[in-house]
């Protein structure tokens, strides 16, 4: 009987190195522990016998049952945790606290998600945008706008022609400076060669030519009007009345000095003095230098209230600052039709 405690105590001890032999199989997945063993039912008699069949009389001779693991291979699926059982009052000495383990087949179970309702987003503020800088390169500033210039010259009173000759609803002086405008846009060549019919084409000409299509604009025919002038008064046309030219009417209206000795006779005669830029009004007209050039005066001035000129000098730009460069003004008119007799006022023929 000395003898027992010892034994067992091998039997606890060996049982234990079985149990832990029994490890969790590394092979398989975490979420499934497997175990290796299989329970084995020992009994330890009271005479220190050991067995693993069950005595006849189990409960009269006191026999002790120890549940063991016993080392087997298992198919995967059968892989359970196994578990020991030991008897009370024979634990051996430091394993007291040693937990047993319970077989447990119950599967792993994923969560169901629980119905939740939709977030409803909150609002979100559009962020500001900024512009994209490139290195070594300034934003462009943002284009402000800019109040126009008031006109220094507004306190001058624009003349406004009494006569509409053509009936469009716009008086005499404004329609022969639309009529010059029209005449610089197109840019006629340069061209004073004699025309059968009496006109040039509209991208040729010369400065006499702005005038005529600047009068035809307000409906007047200056042409017809020159040479009716010519006809009934030649000896105020020196040239004609010596002889040395003929009266003819596809060339007398574009020639300067038979239009100086016209307007000297029918239009109002207004200052050559630029600087009484008061007296210079849009759609005059002005001969220049020896009876050599004619041009309209512009509504648009320089900074010291002097108008540009329309006319055609075979320059680039048709309506420039004229008046103030080495050019000596001869004559300054205003075709006035109200002072002008009616018998000499024919409209455009065309």
């Amino acid at each position: 009987m000395k003898k027992a405690p010892l034994l067992i105590l091998i039997i606890v001890i060996l049982l234990f190195t079985a149990c832990t032999g029994g490890v969790k199989n590394e092979s398989t997945s975490p979420a499934t522990p497997t175990w290796q063993g299989s329970p084995v039912i020992v009994y330890i008699s009271p005479a220190g016998v050991i067995d693993t069949e069950p005595p006849a009389t189990e409960i009269e001779t006191g026999s002790m049952q120890i549940t063991a693991p016993k080392t087997a291979e298992l198919p995967a699926a059968e892989l359970t945790p196994s578990s020991g059982t030991v008897m009370p009052g024979t634990e051996a000495p430091g394993q007291a606290d040693t937990p047993s383990f319970a077989p447990t087949t119950e599967p792993t179970r994923k969560p169901s998600p629980s119905p939740t309702a939709e977030p409803t987003p909150e609002p979100t503020q559009k962020p500001t945008e900024k512009p994209i800088v490139k290195p070594n390169q300034t934003p462009t500033p943002v284009p402000t706008e800019t109040p126009e210039p008031t006109d220094p010259f507004s306190y001058i009173e624009r003349a406004v022609s009494p006569v509409d000759f053509n009936g469009n609803g716009i008086d005499d002086y404004t329609d022969i400076l639309i009529g010059a405008r029209i005449d610089a846009e197109n840019h006629p060549r340069y061209d004073g060669s004699y025309q059968k019919n009496g006109y040039p084409p509209d991208n040729i000409g010369v400065c006499a030519d702005v005038i005529w299509r600047a009068l035809k604009h307000a409906g007047y025919s200056l042409r017809y009007m020159v040479d009716k002038d010519i006809k009934e008064n030649s000896w105020r046309y020196p040239q004609i009345a010596n002889g040395k030219e003929k009266r003819d009417n596809k060339i007398d209206f574009r020639r300067v000095r038979n239009l100086r000795i016209f307007f000297d006779e029918y239009a109002v005669k207004l200052t050559r003095d630029i600087y009484e830029i008061e007296e210079w009004q849009p759609g005059d007209i002005v001969i220049f230098n020896n009876n050599t050039h004619i041009g309209i005066v512009s509504d648009i001035r320089n900074e010291r209230g002097v108008p540009y000129i329309i006319h055609n000098g075979g320059q680039a730009d048709r309506e420039q600052d004229y008046l103030e460069g080495d050019h000596k003004v001869a004559a300054h008119y205003r075709f006035d039709a109200s002072r002008i007799p009616e018998e000499m006022l024919i409209p455009w023929e065309g």
